[in-house]
């Protein structure tokens, strides 16, 4: 496993792009270890908000079901909380006790789609929290070891500085349009509506007809946010412009139903 570690630290080192990284990484990753699908996402340090996310299908088309378990729900090994532990690495396994179904993220996402153990890490380097890795295998009795976790925590500086040299580094091709952007979504995050600027926002974030991970992982925040918290995370584009998105809930009409003449 030394030379999986000294080749992932290579190849973080290149200044490879998001999807790049992922790749080759869990190309790296499954010679000494069985991966059936994973994700990498990065995050904003300040708010620990995903910011992007580079995804395995069956996991892509059950996104928001993770949003929600990740901000609206007690379970294990929250990414969030994998920022601030230590070591910043922990397997679903390990953390129920070898008893799965304690988790409602297995019992209600992973199982569903024939998923077993999962292992996830925070990519923390500096201090700061740049990215998530979580790894799945299928529902099998035997999940990922002791050995196979701390690998994971040793290329985690790595991968993190390579996630942060791919948010940071790499140069704008194009200006953001000037000007703020509103975006309305209905309760179960899809699109209601959006203004002529907020949607050359999300054509450069992936598309208008379908709500970005991004603004979703923030809207989702905002409903287990304490009142008067307003959740914001930071974003670059596909040209590498830099936007902030900050999520806030509407007013219903009959509120002000007695302001009207």
């Amino acid at each position: 496993m030394q030379g999986v570690e000294q080749e992932v630290e290579r190849l973080c080192q290149a200044g490879l792009d998001l999807d790049a990284v992922r790749t080759r990484v869990l190309r790296s990753l499954n010679r000494v270890m069985p991966v059936d699908t994973a994700f990498v996402a990065t995050a904003d340090p300040r708010t620990l908000l995903f910011s992007g996310v580079a995804v395995d299908e069956p996991l892509a088309a059950v996104s928001q079901q993770f949003l929600d378990n990740e901000f609206g729900g007690t379970d294990v090994n929250h990414f969030a909380a994998l920022a601030m532990a230590s070591p910043h690495v922990g397997s679903l396994d390990h953390a129920t006790h070898l008893e799965r179904s304690a988790s409602p993220r297995y019992r209600e996402i992973m199982r569903p789609l024939g998923l077993g153990d999962e292992l996830r890490a925070a990519l923390v380097v500096g201090g700061d929290c740049w990215g998530y890795l979580c790894l799945h295998r299928e529902d099998h009795r035997l999940g990922f070891t002791e050995d196979e976790a701390e690998l994971v925590a040793k290329i985690g500086p790595h991968l993190a500085h390579a996630l942060r040299q791919s948010v940071l580094l790499t140069a704008a091709t194009a200006p953001a349009p000037s000007g703020p952007g509103v975006v309305l979504l209905a309760e179960d995050l899809t699109l209601l509506a959006a203004t002529p600027q907020a949607e050359q926002f999300l054509d450069q974030l992936g598309g208008v007809e379908t709500v970005p991970v991004p603004l979703r992982g923030v809207a989702s925040a905002l409903r287990s946010s304490a009142a008067g918290v307003l959740p914001s995370v930071r974003v670059r584009t596909r040209t590498g412009a830099w936007l902030a998105v900050h999520a806030s809930r509407l007013r219903g009409t009959d509120r002000y139903a007695g302001l009207t003449r």
